[in-house]
């Protein structure tokens, strides 16, 4: 006979709670007991019925999927609650640290940090976006298998991290979630003036899904093309040339200046390298 399923309570009803729901209903080693909101409508919406906030005592794991500013909040309602038959409580913000769940420590249950690395832009097919994505797992030793056990289910690739800078962390995922999104959006309104609107987003969006296939197992060395990493400084000072007048002109130097190391690493030209690394510092206005 195998081992009971986990009981899992999911606190939040937004993008991300949606995709956690979705992904459990085909998995048998976890089981969704209760779903609570703060609109009643929200929770049922998710999973077929409210439950009281009361209801998360008859769960093995409580997951906190709210907003950052709410977590604290839903912690010390918690803590007011009989937790005895609670294991873990945990909650998926990738900026906080366990510090948010100050209320219940001592209270009982293990504290812990479950945090998918991938964007949930909307609830359509929430659970698809979150499948095969790397996961970070953190928290106290107590909440670690149940954790596990809770990314595994959704089909995650969890990586245990006793100890994680969060702040450091959280900024590395910005930068390759959010970072993307803003750096395409520039990167089509180049195409639109150069194309008189003729090319914009499409364009930039297949663009860079070829870059992200060229990093399908290689290295950024490996995968890195263009005018940096063949040592190009003509084609780059016309880049910078062309752009001097838009809002865009810094935000290519500070990129391409992170190429020119991933080239520089790839073994470019020395020669090459430093020629492209004066053109960007001069359009940064002498910054190295």
């Amino acid at each position: 006979m195998g081992l009971p399923p986990l009981r899992v309570s999911i606190l939040g009803a937004g993008r991300l709670a949606t995709a956690i729901v979705a992904g459990l209903r085909s998995d048998e080693s976890v089981r969704v007991v209760s779903c609570w909101a703060r609109r009643a409508d929200a929770a049922r919406a998710l999973a077929g019925r409210s439950a009281s906030l009361e209801e998360v005592v008859e769960a093995d794991l409580c997951l906190i999927v709210v907003s950052d500013a709410a977590i604290a909040f839903l912690a010390a309602r918690l803590a007011a609650l009989d937790l005895r038959r609670v294991a873990v409580v945990a909650h998926c913000s990738g900026a906080l640290d366990l510090s948010c769940l100050e209320a219940l420590r001592g209270r009982g249950p293990a504290l812990g940090r479950l945090h998918p690395l991938a964007s949930v832009p909307h609830a359509e097919d929430a659970a698809g976006l979150l499948r095969a994505a790397p996961c970070v797992v953190t928290g106290e030793d107590g909440a670690r298998d149940a954790l596990l056990q809770l990314a595994r289910a959704l089909s995650l690739h969890p990586t245990w991290v006793p100890s994680l800078d969060s702040s450091l962390y959280h900024a590395g995922a910005a930068l390759a979630s959010n970072g993307v999104t803003a750096l395409l959006a520039a990167a089509a309104a180049v195409l639109g003036e150069a194309t008189q609107g003729a090319l914009g987003l499409d364009a930039a969006r297949h663009l860079a899904a070829t870059a992200l296939r060229g990093l399908e197992g290689r290295s950024a060395e490996a995968a890195l093309t263009g005018p940096i990493r063949r040592g190009d400084d003509a084609v780059v000072q016309r880049h910078l040339a062309a752009l001097a007048q838009t809002s865009f002109v810094e935000l290519y130097v500070a990129v391409m200046k992170e190429a020119l190391a991933v080239a520089r690493r790839a073994g470019v030209d020395e020669a090459d390298a430093r020629r492209i690394e004066a053109a960007l510092a001069r359009a940064d206005g002498g910054r190295p």
